[in-house]
C-alpha cells in the first residue's frame, strides 16, 4: 500500500515537496531542528521501550510525515484516503528486514534484554560500545519505520549512552561510512564494522580526530546541499592499534596524518607512526598503527575491525576515490570578536588605575550615601555594562536623594551629616565618571584586540610546497621561486600570529596560546617546527647575499 506519491520514490509528506530532492532537502532542516529539541532535553520521556522509539521518531519527523511514529506494519490513513502499510521491505537485492509481526516480537525482545541489563548501567566505556553496538546493529535489521529509522536509532542508542553514564558521538561519522556498517550488520550478520565505530565515537580522542579530518574537508569542499557534508561520501575511520595499513600518504594534520587505502577508505593514525623520512603527498606507505587515544572496544571480527568499509557498497569500495585535500599548516578558524565580562575584568584586575578608582569611588559614596555599597556596586555593573553612565552621574550630582537614602537623612533635615552629603555628591558624580571612562577605555582597548584576533584567526597559513621542503633540509638550492615562497610564509605567519609570533617561537607550553588562537596545541607545535626551519633559511640566505655583496 503506497506510502508514496505517484512517482513511486518521493513519500507524500506535509512540507508540499512533490520530488525526492526536494523532499529530502526540506526534511533535512525540519529534522535537524527536532535534533536539536531533544538534544536541549525537550525531546519525549527516555523509557528505553518500544514506545521510547515511536515518541522518537514522531518527534522528529512530525512536520514531515502524517504517519511519524507508526511502524510500517500499522495500518495508517493518509489525507487522501489511501491506506500507508509496507510490512514487508528490504534493500534491492538484499534480504527482508523484520516482516509483519516479527517487528514488535523482535523490538520486545530487545528491549526486554535492555532492561534486564539495567540498560548497559555500569559498564565502562568500551564494554559499553561494544553492547551498544549490538544494540544498534539489531534495530537497524528490524528497520521498524517505512523512512527514518537511521536518525531515530541513532537518537535512541545517543539517549542510551547519556543514560548509562558515555558520550557517543555520531556527528563525525559519514554516510558512507554509516551505510556501510549498516550493510555488513544487516546482510553478511558481520557487525564488527559496526562495533568498531560505536568504539571510535565514544572515545573522545578518536572522535577529535575524526572531526578534525572532517573540518579540512569542510574548508577544502565546499557543500553542495546545506544539510549534507562534504565529506559525506567518503568512509573516515580512525586506526586500530596494532593493524597494518598500506595506502597513500594524503597529508598531516597537527598530530594526525591521512593515509588512503586501495578500496577508497581513509585511515587517520598517528603523526609519530609514518616512517623517517617523513613521506611526501602521493607517496605508497605502510604504516603499524599505535593507539590513537584510549584502548578501543575489541571488534568481533578482526578483519572488519581493521577494514572499516570493506567493500559493501560500489561507493566504497571504488578505488578512484580521490585524496583527502591539501590540509593547512595553521587552519583558518572563527573566533569572536565580542569582549564577555569575564574578560574585561581579567584586563582590569591587573591595573593600578582602576584600583585606585575603585577606592576613590567607595570614599565619596561613603560621604554621601547611607547604603553607600548599593551606589558603588550600581556604578560598577553600569560601567562594566557600558551603557547608562551618563544619566548615572547626572543623576548623582544633581538628584542623589533620588538614587538612595543619604548619609544623615535619619536626622533633622538641615543636619550638618546630610549637609556634608549634599556637598560632597559633585565629588561622588566626578569619581562615578572617572570609573565609567576608565572601566570604558579597557573596554574599547580589548575590543579591539579582540577584533584583531578574530580578524588574524581568518588568516590560513598553507603548507609549504614540496620543493620548499626540499631546500629547506638542504636536498635542493634555493631558488628564485623558493625564496619568494619562503619570504610569503614568514610574511603569513607574521600576518596571522601578530605579536604572538615570539610566543610561538619560544613558549615551552602552547596551550595558552592553543586557546587565544583557536588553534591546537599539536597543530601549533608542527607550525613552530616549520617557522624554525623558515628562520634558519632565511639568516642563511640574508648572510650568503651579504658575502657576495647583495645586502649591506
Amino acid at each position: 500500500m503506497s506510502y508514496t506519491l505517484d512517482d513511486q520514490v518521493t513519500f507524500k509528506n506535509l512540507i508540499e515537496a512533490t520530488d525526492l530532492d526536494t523532499l529530502e532537502r526540506k526534511m533535512a532542516g525540519a529534522v535537524a531542528i527536532r535534533r536539536l529539541e531533544i538534544a536541549d532535553g525537550l525531546g519525549p520521556k527516555e523509557t528505553f521501550d518500544i514506545d521510547h522509539l515511536k515518541a522518537l521518531h514522531k518527534h522528529l519527523f512530525q512536520d514531515v510525515f502524517e504517519w511519524a511514529g507508526h511502524f510500517r506494519n500499522e495500518q495508517f490513513q493518509l489525507w487522501d484516503g489511501t491506506i500507508a502499510f509496507d510490512p514487508d521491505l528490504r534493500k534491492v537485492g538484499g534480504k527482508f528486514f523484520a516482516r509483519g509481526d516479527e517487528i514488535d516480537l523482535r523490538l520486545s525482545a530487545l528491549m526486554t534484554g535492555l532492561k534486564e541489563s539495567d540498560y548497559l548501567r555500569g559498564l565502562d566505556r568500551d564494554q559499553f560500545a561494544a553492547e551498544a553496538g549490538q544494540v544498534f546493529a539489531v534495530l537497524n535489521g528490524i528497520y521498524p519505520f517505512r523512512a527514518g529509522n537511521g536518525c531515530t536509532q541513532r537518537a535512541f542508542i545517543a539517549a542510551l549512552a547519556e543514560h548509562a553514564g558515555h558520550r557517543i558521538d555520531f556527528s563525525v561519522i559519514s554516510s558512507e561510512r554509516m551505510t556501510a556498517a549498516s550493510t555488513a550488520a544487516r546482510e553478511r550478520n558481520d557487525v564488527g564494522p559496526m562495533l568498531r565505530m560505536l568504539a571510535e565515537i565514544t572515545d573522545p580522542d578518536r572522535v577529535k580526530a575524526l572531526r578534525s579530518v572532517n573540518n579540512a574537508f569542510e574548508q577544502h569542499l565546499p557543500r553542495e546541499e546545506p544539510y549534507v557534508a562534504s565529506w559525506d561520501q567518503f568512509c573516515i575511520a580512525t586506526a586500530e592499534p596494532g593493524q597494518r595499513y598500506d595506502g597513500t600518504f594524503a597529508g598531516t594534520n597537527g598530530s594526525t596524518f591521512m593515509l588512503q587505502e586501495p578500496n577508497g577508505t581513509i585511515i587517520i593514525g598517528n603523526t609519530a607512526d609514518l616512517p623517517d623520512p617523513r613521506p611526501e603527498r602521493g607517496d605508497a606507505i605502510s604504516i603499524v598503527a599505535t593507539a590513537l587515544g584510549s584502548s578501543p572496544a575489541v571488534a568481533a571480527n578482526p578483519s572488519a575491525a581493521a577494514n572499516p568499509c570493506v567493500a559493501t557498497s560500489p561507493s566504497v569500495a571504488a578505488s578512484s576515490s580521490p585524496l583527502v585535500p591539501a590540509v593547512p599548516l595553521v587552519p583558518a578558524v572563527t573566533l569572536s570578536d565580542r569582549i564577555s565580562t569575564s574578560d574585561l575584568m581579567s584586563r582590569l584586575a591587573s591595573s593600578k588605575a582602576f584600583a585606585d578608582s575603585k577606592q576613590e569611588l567607595e570614599a565619596a559614596a561613603k560621604a554621601v550615601f547611607a547604603d553607600w555599597t548599593f551606589i558603588v556596586d550600581l556604578v560598577k555593573a553600569i560601567a562594566i555594562n557600558g551603557t547608562g553612565g551618563d544619566q548615572l552621574v547626572a543623576g548623582l550630582r544633581n538628584q542623589p536623594e533620588s538614587l538612595s537614602r543619604l548619609a544623615g537623612e535619619d536626622d533633622i533635615a538641615t543636619s550638618k551629616a546630610r549637609r556634608e552629603a549634599i556637598a560632597f555628591a559633585p565629588l561622588l558624580a566626578a569619581a562615578a565618571q572617572h570609573h565609567v571612562n576608565l572601566v570604558g577605555s579597557a573596554r574599547r582597548a580589548a575590543e579591539g584586540e579582540k577584533y584583531d584576533l578574530a580578524r588574524r584567526a581568518n588568516i590560513e597559513i598553507k603548507c609549504p610546497s614540496q620543493g620548499l621542503i626540499a631546500a629547506l633540509a638542504g636536498k635542493v638550492p634555493m631558488s628564485d621561486e623558493l625564496k619568494t615562497q619562503l619570504f610569503q610564509m614568514q610574511s603569513a605567519f607574521a600576518e596571522r600570529f601578530g605579536d604572538d609570533l615570539p610566543v610561538l617561537r619560544n613558549a615551552r607550553d602552547l596551550d595558552a596560546l592553543a586557546e587565544k588562537t583557536g588553534v591546537s596545541a599539536d597543530c601549533l607545535a608542527e607550525a613552530r617546527a616549520v617557522l624554525v626551519q623558515l628562520d634558519e633559511a632565511s639568516t642563511r640566505e640574508v648572510a650568503r647575499e651579504q658575502r657576495i655583496g647583495l645586502r649591506p
